[in-house]
């Protein structure tokens, strides 16, 4: 049974937290169905941009995800009155931190129950084996824990500990993996979430399929109002989950820490205005 929810999370450890006098806008983005430039038949036809590429170090050679756009479609959230200038500007030296004491993560170890959402299309695309999801919850762990001798060591230890979900809703064992086949839903459109979202107040609901033609998104920030609703969500493209995935140099699983960041309501450290064309989605 969970002790302490997600909200609550968000809330305690700080990354939702918004400053004096901000104001935020209660209406997250629109979802919207899979960009008609990314669609993948299977891991040997991926058309991009109206390009057919026959495997995924093919499309990776092409450089069609190595812009901003194309790596992470997650908004950066900025409130009605500018937010970020409450905050005092982009951090475009990723150089400062906002945490205060109160929110000091050596005070408590949070542990967020995760579901992992596999949909594949009709003809069998998107599969990810279980081996892969769990890699997937130990990289996270690795980063968000700074836990040593991996990746994620150089970090800070943010005391958040993530797990797959061993209690459904309905309080019946689980794997904390479902799987489903759409290929619909495998292209991110028809509303998927509203389907397969295990309670958003209780677990984390990671989806794979297409990515919507990037890396990874989040629909909107926690500040924007979806928390709870059966949107709020990550998404991830399939071939870049787990450990080794099939799409380097996308294959070391940290799109997911990526993207969990933002879920949590990090914004990128560009947000707002650095010029410098070196700062990309890291």
């Amino acid at each position: 049974m969970l002790t302490t929810s997600i909200a609550a999370v968000l809330t305690l450890t700080g990354l939702a937290a918004m400053g004096p006098g901000q104001q935020i806008d209660p209406q997250p983005k629109p979802d919207t169905d899979t960009a008609s430039s990314f669609v993948v038949i299977s891991d040997t036809e991926i058309i991009a941009d109206g390009v057919t590429y026959h495997s995924w170090q093919e499309l990776a050679e092409s450089g069609y995800h190595h812009n901003d756009e194309t790596r992470c479609a997650t908004d950066s959230f900025v409130g009605a009155d500018h937010a970020w200038v409450a905050r005092g500007g982009a951090d475009c030296s990723s150089s400062r931190t906002t945490i205060r004491p109160e929110y000091d993560p050596s005070v408590e170890k949070y542990r967020i129950p995760v579901v992992v959402h596999i949909i594949e299309s009709n003809s069998g695309t998107g599969s990810v084996p279980d081996s892969r999801v769990y890699s997937q919850i130990e990289i996270l762990n690795e980063d968000f824990q700074a836990i040593a001798g991996s990746n994620g060591a150089p970090g800070t230890d943010a005391q958040i500990e993530f797990y797959l979900a061993t209690e459904d809703p309905n309080g019946n064992p689980t794997t904390g993996i479902t799987r489903s086949t759409n290929t619909t839903w495998f292209n991110d459109g028809g509303a998927y979430y509203n389907t397969l979202a295990w309670d958003t107040d209780r677990y984390l609901n990671i989806y794979t399929n297409s990515g919507g033609g990037a890396l990874g998104y989040v629909p909107a920030l926690p500040q924007s109002g979806i928390a709870g609703s059966n949107s709020d969500r990550v998404v991830i493209l399939y071939s870049t989950f787990g450990r080794n995935a099939p799409y380097s140099p996308f294959n070391l699983g940290r799109t997911v820490t990526h993207e969990v960041g933002h879920y949590l309501g990090l914004e990128h450290t560009f947000s707002g205005g650095c010029s410098d064309a070196g700062h990309v989605v890291p």
